[in-house]
């Protein structure tokens, strides 16, 4: 969440506002007191309405990327980072082909869609489906690393961000499928998980040890992972583990622009 705009759950206070007000008028009451007194069952289908953060000025006083041009931060090192197919689950009914691609692609980036369509111009329907993928995800989810990254830079802090590509039989290298490696979750007997999983995931448990005691993932045994400052670079976690080219630098210019990154 640390691009300009934040591109996911997040609203405006004035967007706040009025869907609380629309919340209130959904359930026939005026006050936040009748509110909390609905009960669990009433309002758990909220939380797709109401999880977004807001800058109210009280609890969030401003953006991440604010506070971080301010070097208002907690951190002393960084880990973190995107999954190759981030998008996997959110665009799961609304694929692309030839015939919807370029509008969608117009919707999301207006005066700048013409860039993006020079640089993503599928031939096929299958390839027209494949870069909308890479697309959403990347605006969604990768853009918002790369911001990190380089604003944890502008501050002083080491940033170690990883690009996590593993496939398995499951989620794989969807949106949070990096988790069961990352908390050394893979079962010793799986369908889905191989040898190949459970020793990336020891890999990844001495990254996450080292940070944790150090603030510095490398150590004895361990592919090197580099601090990039410019975030041209990730570190592979996958079939194989080791820096790579942060792939999406051509669309993450065009992002910068659009949203006026300083």
């Amino acid at each position: 969440m640390a691009s300009v705009k934040p591109p996911h759950s997040f609203r405006s206070f004035e967007e706040a506002l009025t869907s609380g007000q629309e919340l209130k008028e959904r359930y026939g009451v005026s006050t936040p007191a009748q509110l909390r007194a609905l009960s669990a069952k009433q309002i758990v289908n909220e939380a797709y309405t109401q999880h977004h953060m807001t800058v109210d000025g009280y609890a969030l006083t401003e953006t991440p990327y604010e506070s971080y041009r301010k070097g208002v931060h907690n951190e002393a090192a960084i880990l973190h980072g995107y999954n190759a197919e981030e998008s996997g689950p959110f665009i799961m009914f609304a694929h692309a082909n030839l015939k919807n691609y370029e509008g969608k692609i117009r919707a999301s980036f207006k005066e700048y869609a013409d860039e993006v369509l020079a640089l993503y111009a599928p031939a096929t329907d299958e390839e027209a489906d494949s870069y909308w993928a890479q697309i959403y995800g990347a605006v969604f989810f990768n853009y918002p690393h790369h911001c990190l990254d380089r604003l944890a830079a502008q501050n002083g802090i080491p940033a170690y961000e990883y690009y996590f590509s593993k496939h398995n039989g499951r989620l794989g290298a969807w949106h949070s499928g990096e988790l069961p490696y990352f908390y050394g979750n893979i079962p010793p007997v799986s369908k889905v998980f191989d040898d190949g999983d459970r020793a990336l995931s020891k890999t990844i448990l001495g990254y996450v040890t080292n940070f944790a005691q150090t603030g510095d993932p490398n150590g004895p045994g361990l592919p090197p992972w580099a601090s990039d400052e410019e975030s041209k670079t990730v570190l592979e976690l996958g079939d194989r583990v080791e820096m790579t080219d942060e792939k999406y630098l051509a669309l993450y210019a065009i992002l910068d622009r659009m949203e006026g990154w300083e």
